[in-house]
């Protein structure tokens, strides 16, 4: 498709946001922040990960934060900071067990050991960043007393469906 002043390009962007692992490797953030960065203008979580086969084969990858956050999620439990990131997005005490049961098992093979390649990531939003609600899906969600251990199962294909 060409794109002209007449049909403009739907994918260009002006936002331009360093990873929270460049920012933590270079101390511009703590551990504990790295909880707080899902939704900021200058920081980006999520893009591109990459993890040794056997950790993943082992761990799988957190999927049951079925409102999102689930790459900072992810990144918490790497640096250990599991309970700050349960308190965080508002976590039932369910879903928090449910999480921590996951994030400490991925923890001890972690150890913090995190990094980030330098370079630039072209990245196809979800939708516009202003309506994803980043900042107030959790309270809204917590309302509903969510408990992943009850609400959710996997079906036979691995995937979450309504329990």
């Amino acid at each position: 498709m060409d794109f002209t002043p007449e049909t403009p390009n739907p994918w260009k962007t002006t936002r331009k946001s360093q990873s929270i692992v460049y920012q933590l490797a270079i101390g511009e953030m703590t551990a504990e922040e790295v909880c707080l960065s899902s939704g900021m203008v200058k920081r980006t979580s999520g893009l591109a990960w990459a993890s040794r086969r056997e950790i993943l084969e082992e761990h799988g990858l957190y999927d049951a934060c079925i409102v999102g956050s689930g790459d900072i999620g992810i990144f918490s439990a790497a640096l250990g900071v599991f309970d700050h990131f349960a308190r965080i997005r508002e976590m039932n005490a369910r879903r928090t067990e449910h999480y921590v049961a996951w994030a400490k098992p991925y923890f001890d093979k972690i150890r913090g050991r995190v990094g980030y390649i330098p370079g630039r990531v072209f990245h196809l939003w979800h939708c516009d960043l202003n309506d994803r609600g980043h900042l107030e899906r959790d309270g809204l969600f917590a309302r509903f007393d969510f408990d992943p251990y009850t609400d959710i199962a996997l079906d036979p294909n691995g995937c979450w469906r309504e329990f």
